[in-house]
């Protein structure tokens, strides 16, 4: 399944790039993961409304007749609440599962294992992805210069990011990349536009908090879905 290997191949690019060993960091490397296997599979024309992206359903097809809407993951990545309900509360072991989408029943692993958290970067993710997406396409700009801002963007947020980076500090560091980047190129004022609106609709908005570095339960996530002004 090559949505498998280019996971794994995520996890070389942000370990290669990132340093950390905390609960955040390892759950964001799952998330890095799993959105470089969505950068692979989104194709140029797909109209993202209803749709869902479940991630390895081929590697999973073993494991019964709902392998292909799920995948291997707790629900596909879409930009639906009623296809994908996690947001940034949903990282916290004390949160409870969602109940406006269903749900592929998972191991009884605490809501802060590290690929549930993952989840919630990768949908993050995959929310400035499309933003970014639509943004293009609305200044008639081809979807492989799209793909290409996206993918340099999640490089320089990696490096731009402090070691064992906390969910915010890496939103922070995700912003200010495509910040700086804007101020040479103009046309990539929409794409600021675009970060800020992708992370606030899964809780990663202005004001949001995250949990100390060192915390193992994140029980001390705050979410928030304000915009951010650019």
């Amino acid at each position: 399944d090559s949505t498998v290997v280019a996971h794994e191949w995520g996890h070389y690019l942000h370990m290669r790039l990132s340093l950390g060993s905390s609960s955040q960091y390892l759950g964001m490397s799952e998330g890095w993961g799993d959105f470089n296997s969505l950068l692979m599979v989104v194709r140029d024309g797909d109209q993202f409304a209803g749709r869902a992206y479940p991630m390895a359903q081929y590697a999973a097809a073993g494991f019964g007749s709902r392998a292909s809407y799920y995948g291997i993951r707790r629900a596909p990545y879409s930009v639906e609440y009623t296809i994908n309900p996690f947001t940034f509360t949903h990282v916290r072991a004390s949160a409870p599962l969602p109940d406006s989408a269903p749900i592929q029943a998972a191991d009884d692993d605490p809501m802060n294992e590290a690929h549930f958290v993952g989840e919630i970067w990768a949908q993050m993710l995959f929310e400035v992805y499309v933003n970014i997406i639509e943004a293009g396409r609305a200044a008639g700009r081809p979807f492989e210069q799209s793909k290409r801002r996206m993918t340099d963007y999640v490089v320089a947020a990696l490096k731009a990011a402090p070691d064992d980076p906390t969910f915010v500090e890496q939103r922070d560091a995700f912003l200010s990349v495509v910040r700086a980047m804007a101020k040479n190129d103009p046309t990539r004022l929409a794409d600021v536009d675009a970060v800020a609106r992708g992370f606030a609709k899964r809780g990663l908005g202005a004001g949001a908090v995250a949990p100390p570095k060192r915390s193992r339960n994140l029980n001390e996530a705050v979410e928030s879905f304000v915009i951010a002004a650019p």
